[in-house]
């Protein structure tokens, strides 16, 4: 079925509308409800021209030239044109040079007749489609109140940071202003139970080193736990706040000290805000920016060590080869530190619990552990050493420590011990410079000679002692 719509007009008629009860709709091709997606698709179109049924006499012009002005005021004469009443004998109008009156007057009133109704229309141009869907896509999307109310907040709204410049307002959120606690939340876990903090920590032995790896889900865990606990808090207190905030994000210390006020930077957190988290699993919330604790090293040092000489420098230090007579890597020789540029790592984190302290690497323990089989795929790595080293500028004065019996012989002062003086104490009256098992370089220095002689003698220079990561980590 075809419909002429000279214009379309999208004020259609409700489907109880006088147009639309009109139909007979048990013959249509279309269906009223969609009467709009079927403009769109041309299944309803605008009529073709006027074509007159057969049999019927018609006049032979089309629609906008039928019973036009021009047809009618160019008709011949008629002299013997008469206006009659319906039951009056009808006079035959007749044809000849002149009209009638009547036959002028009624001429032009059917002229002026035909040119008021005769309607000039050109049929629309069907080649482009609407896309109803897509438009009403981007009608709704328009009108979703979190853009076209963010917007007008913007142009009403303005926000103020710390440095007095302007903020654009960037959602609608509801307030999420929550304290943010930057004490490291491993600390207090240690408190509560050291082996919820690492299965069987009492039993690291003293004064020793060795490392461990970090399981995310358990920290995410704990440190989600904490954090919603706190929000309920919150919120029986009255605090003005949704719950959705994160007041903590750090489990581990600072890479200063263990207490130090640090930046709410992502290298000092775990985990990323709560309310990002969406719907990533446990193990996936650290910091987009932060450290991934896949590739993380801690370092655990039990030992006096660091309470005696708390500015010790522990760092990571990149190895390098021996080389051998060809200049290739040596494989059996120690391994060296390496002197190239960029080859320290300071710790990110530090966290101290009575006498165990923990340093945090950005380094991955295959990187670490270093590379000794050569392949296609892997070349030789040296790995890294863990290092401790004392500061240069602190005064120590003492003996050396840790030999059972003497060496076959001495090079310098430096290598005088408690077994050399056979005593728990330093007796200046007993001249260990007459021993002949000690060949001194400083011949001008003697024991107990006087307080600079001395102080010469028991001066300990900065030491330090490299720990390389193939006998700390073990191999994946």
């Amino acid at each position: 079925m075809q419909i002429a719509l000279p214009y379309i007009c999208l004020n259609l008629e409700p489907r109880n509308g006088s147009f639309a009860n009109a139909l007979n709709t048990s013959t249509m091709e279309f269906s009223i409800d969609n009467l709009v997606s079927n403009i769109n698709d041309q299944v309803v179109v605008v009529a073709s021209d006027y074509v007159a049924p057969t049999g019927v006499y018609y006049m032979p012009t089309t629609v906008q030239n039928t019973i036009n002005q021009t047809w009618l005021t160019t008709q011949p004469g008629r002299n013997d044109f008469y206006l009659t009443n319906p039951s009056n004998v009808v006079y035959n109008p007749g044809t000849g040079v002149n009209h009638t009156i009547e036959a002028y007057n009624f001429m032009t009133a059917s002229a002026n007749a035909v040119g008021d109704l005769t309607l000039v229309y050109t049929n629309p141009d069907f080649g482009i489609s609407i896309d109803l869907s897509g438009s009403a896509n981007v009608v709704v999307t328009q009108l979703e109140p979190t853009a076209t109310i963010q917007a007008i907040a913007s142009g009403r709204v303005v926000r103020i940071n710390g440095s007095g410049q302007s903020v654009a307002v960037s959602n609608l959120n509801q307030i999420m202003a929550t304290p943010k606690i930057e004490y490291p939340m491993s600390i207090l876990l240690y408190e509560y139970s050291p082996d919820l903090l690492v299965p069987g920590i009492n039993s690291i032995p003293q004064n020793s080193v060795s490392t461990l790896g970090i399981d995310q889900r358990y920290v995410e865990a704990y440190m989600l736990g904490l954090n919603h606990e706190m929000m309920r808090e919150l919120l029986w207190r009255g605090y003005p706040t949704d719950q959705r905030g994160t007041v903590f994000s750090r489990f581990w210390g600072s890479p200063i000290s263990p207490f130090a006020e640090v930046d709410e930077s992502d290298k000092a957190r775990v985990i990323k805000n709560i309310h990002l988290w969406g719907n990533s699993e446990l193990g996936e919330n650290y910091p987009t920016n932060g450290t991934n604790p896949n590739n993380l090293i801690i370092l655990v040092v039990r030992a006096e060590l660091i309470k005696k000489y708390p500015n010790t420098f522990i760092y990571a230090h990149k190895a390098e080869f021996e080389l051998d007579s060809q200049s290739n890597p040596d494989l059996y020789e120690i391994r060296k530190l390496s002197e190239q540029n960029d080859s320290e790592k300071k710790p990110i984190f530090i966290t101290q619990m009575a006498d165990l302290t923990f340093f945090g690497f950005d380094i991955d323990p295959v990187e670490a552990r270093g590379n000794l089989e050569l392949t296609t795929e892997n070349p030789l790595e040296a790995g890294w050493f863990f290092v401790f080293k004392e500061m240069v500028g602190e005064i120590n004065f003492g003996l050396d420590v840790g030999r059972e019996s003497h060496p076959a012989n001495y090079n310098s002062w430096d290598d005088v011990d408690w077994v050399s003086i056979d005593s728990d104490y330093i007796d200046i009256t007993i001249n260990i410079s007459s021993d002949e098992e000690i060949l001194y370089l400083e011949e001008d220095i003697e024991w107990g000679n006087n307080s600079s002689n001395m102080a010469y003698i028991t001066y300990r220079k900065p030491s330090m002692v490299a720990y390389h990561s193939i006998n700390l980590i073990p191999e994946s």
